[in-house]
């Protein structure tokens, strides 16, 4: 589990994938409490901590879901 801060707000994040595109690194993670797929761009995020909480990744069918909306021609795994 991370902990970022991320545009002034700290987001608690299980991160599931890294992609670059468009000339930036993209997190995307399951978002808690709000829940959800969320992307969090890399030059937007303030610092990053690992908490002591670990996580499975559950929430994988989501983010497939999720990134199947987003135009993955200028993305890459």
């Amino acid at each position: 589990m991370l902990r970022l801060r991320y545009r002034g707000e700290v987001r608690e994040v299980e991160p599931l994938r890294l992609l670059r595109g468009d000339g930036h690194w993209y997190l995307v993670g399951w978002a808690r409490p709000s829940g959800g797929v969320r992307g969090f761009r890399d030059d937007r995020i303030e610092s990053v901590a690992p908490t002591e909480e670990r996580f499975e990744a559950l929430h994988r069918a989501e983010v497939d879901a999720d990134l199947a909306r987003w135009d993955l021609t200028t993305l890459t795994p």
